[in-house]
């Protein structure tokens, strides 16, 4: 059976372009690494449920 390995970026890891980069290094330089998993930017989240608390039913 062939190992999956999972690489999980978020937060700061995601944060601006150069933050980016440096998480696809990471990638990149692993070759053991099959599936990446990419979490909202910093503050996104925080966002999306301010907004969603603004709306009316």
């Amino acid at each position: 059976m062939t190992e999956i390995v999972v690489s999980k970026f978020g937060g700061t890891s995601v944060a601006d372009f150069d933050a980016m980069n440096r998480s696809a290094d990471i990638v990149l330089s692993d070759t053991n690494v099959r599936l990446v998993v990419l979490s909202a930017s910093a503050g996104i989240t925080n966002l999306l449920v301010a907004l969603a608390e603004g709306m009316e039913p």
